[in-house]
């Protein structure tokens, strides 16, 4: 996931979504951190629907960290602006962090 966030942090998104997709198939579900990454890549792409998914996704994943609460905080904000209510995401993420 390293070498996604250093393409990340220069806008090189095609490039980080390969390495943050090849984390997500190492250990799948594991980082909301990596998933809101590959969500916001592929958002980037204007890969809309496929960057709900992801977001989703990190919603449900245990937060181990502050990288996976920020993942978790920042896909619960894309959630909402695409206009999921708030129940809808508790309904996702029916824990609180």
């Amino acid at each position: 996931m390293s070498i996604g966030l250093q393409f990340y942090s220069i806008k090189c998104y095609n490039d980080a979504l390969k390495y943050f997709l090849r984390s997500e198939h190492i250990k799948a579900g594991i980082s909301a951190s990596n998933l809101y990454h590959i969500g916001d890549c592929l958002k980037r792409n204007g890969q809309i629907d496929e960057s709900i998914e992801y977001f989703k996704k990190a919603i449900t994943v245990p937060v181990r960290n502050r990288f996976d609460y920020k993942g978790y905080s920042e896909s619960r904000k894309m959630l909402a602006s695409v206009g999921y209510t708030e129940e809808e995401l508790n309904r996702i993420s029916p824990k609180k962090v």
